[in-house]
């Protein structure tokens, strides 16, 4: 199936069965136009040309534009759920876009993650602090902030 079809289909799809917001579907617009934009610099057309050594190129691509790290993440989950769709309708075998990691934001250190969350599920004294090796970088004020410059 071609790409712009396929793309089509799955807004259609998101906009009548999933029924989102229409700021949803405008930006979910916006990233699968991307996506279309840099297939069809590479000269692919088809949905089944999509492969996962592309859209990690294509993620650097955009992150090297000055794409943030939370528009790379929905562009990401677009293309996702573009790849899901063509799986469900049998356009695809897999899904070529499972394979690429969520693109981390800048504070997003995964041990502080982890205290955060278990701090916050049990919820232990504020006195506590950041256990990742970079050091104490709890922000007491933030419970759900991680302020680890890593």
């Amino acid at each position: 199936m071609q790409l712009a079809a396929a793309i089509a289909f799955f807004l259609q799809r998101l906009q009548t069965e999933k029924q989102l917001s229409p700021h949803t579907l405008d930006a979910y617009r916006r990233d699968l136009a991307k996506l279309q934009q840099l297939a069809e610099a590479e000269g692919l057309a088809r949905i089944d040309e999509l492969k996962e050594m592309l859209l990690r190129g294509w993620l650097a691509q955009l992150h090297r534009g000055g794409l943030g790290a939370r528009s790379l993440q929905r562009w990401l989950s677009a293309v996702r759920g573009l790849c899901n769709c063509g799986l469900r309708e049998g356009w695809l075998k897999a899904n070529p876009a499972e394979g690429c990691a969520r693109p981390r934001e800048k504070n997003d250190c995964r041990s502080c993650w982890m205290w955060t969350r278990r701090r916050t599920l049990s919820k232990a004294p504020a006195t506590s602090v950041c256990t990742c090796a970079t050091g104490p970088y709890w922000n007491s004020s933030t419970a759900a902030a991680c302020a680890c410059p890593s």
